[in-house]
């Protein structure tokens, strides 16, 4: 098998039909050619990308998204590898077989990492990957680096198929109702499903987004922050939730159409992808997190959209409230310089 590196988007863009060719329908949704491209547009001034590609016979067969950073802390400094992406799912983009002449995942898969092995960098750390994934199988079975996959976080999902319209009521608390007729009697509100969002609505939904991170903050949260206030990642947002049909959920105050609540759903082949939700602080206090979620659910029944719902990454109280089904996501994670392993790894607590 063959392979080049490529780092920068014009190199990239010549690629194109290649890589959505093996990308599309891939389980690997926000590693597809479009999110890849608007990535690198939007950091290619902050990061520097390695994005590998594996040949076999000329044929496009595989693809890694990484690109690779600078970071310091205290008196450590290191070249970071990592990947190419912003999504709740991340790893290398392979095609399927489909003949004996083809190499198999396993093989492709290989080969990325020799590749890698290439590249300048002391510290790998490959994050968001599904237990479900090729990438995590290759791991689980090498001596070499099965040492360094730790579990990393849950991402719960909803099987929309099997339940009924007159199912969705009961998966969530049973208070759901005595916050929505509140929220319905007091305020006041409506539900809606835009398809495109355009710049008027992306501005609402990142002003939306930050005004419930400060007000989090002055409750105490102090680890909250908005990646709305990062310019870069602003702009890979508006540039990918633009770009494409999304399902963008809100629930609008009826007297003057505020923007109360929203939630981004990327569609894929099999999946719905929740990617980013916020609210205002105005509807803090009726629960206002399950009541867009009841509306979305009944939404997709209502249209006979029974794909998988993916509620994200991370495993909140409130998410398996409503679901007792998950996707466990993994981390690789070690340093090239085994000599300094050991204390750069004790380390390792202050530096992710």
């Amino acid at each position: 098998m063959e392979y080049k590196i490529i780092d920068n988007i014009d190199e990239l863009k010549k690629h194109r039909e290649e890589m959505t060719e093996i990308s599309d329908g891939n389980p690997l949704f926000f590693s597809t050619y479009f999110f890849l491209e608007n990535y690198i547009k939007n950091f290619s001034d902050k990061y520097n990308f390695k994005i590998i590609l594996v040949y076999n016979n000329k044929t496009l067969v595989g693809y890694a998204p990484l690109y690779t950073t600078n970071r310091k802390k205290g008196p450590f400094s290191w070249t970071e590898l990592r990947f190419a992406s912003e999504g709740d799912f991340r790893g290398f983009v392979i095609r399927k077989p489909r003949n004996d002449a083809d190499p198999s995942k396993e093989k492709i898969i290989q080969k990325i990492f020799e590749v890698i092995n290439e590249i300048k960098w002391d510290r790998i750390c490959l994050d968001y990957i599904s237990s479900k994934n090729d990438l995590f199988k290759y791991i689980k079975v090498s001596n070499m680096l099965n040492p360094y996959l730790r579990f990393q976080l849950e991402a719960p999902y909803i099987e929309l198929s099997s339940m009924n319209l007159e199912d969705i009521k009961s998966i969530f608390p049973s208070k759901l109702n005595k916050y929505k007729n509140k929220l319905e009697r007091e305020v006041g509100y409506y539900f809606e499903v835009v398809n495109r969002l355009d710049d008027e609505l992306f501005d609402e939904m990142a002003s939306l987004h930050i005004e419930e991170k400060n007000y989090l903050k002055s409750k105490g949260r102090e680890e909250r922050h908005s990646l709305y206030e990062d310019d870069r990642r602003r702009r890979y947002f508006h540039d990918v939730l633009t770009g494409r049909d999304t399902y963008h959920c809100c629930i609008r105050k009826s007297s003057d159409s505020k923007l109360l609540a929203y939630r981004n759903v990327h569609i894929s082949d099999d999946i719905l992808h929740s990617w980013n939700t916020a609210y205002s602080p105005e509807v803090a206090s009726y629960r206002v997190n399950n009541i867009i979620l009841y509306e979305m659910i009944k939404y997709f029944k209502e249209n006979n959209i029974d794909k998988v719902f993916s509620l994200g990454s991370g495993g909140y109280p409130w998410k398996f409230a409503i679901t007792d089904k998950f996707v466990s996501l993994y981390t690789l994670d070690y340093f090239r310089n085994k000599k300094n392993i050991k204390k750069l790894i004790d380390f390792s607590s202050l530096i992710k």
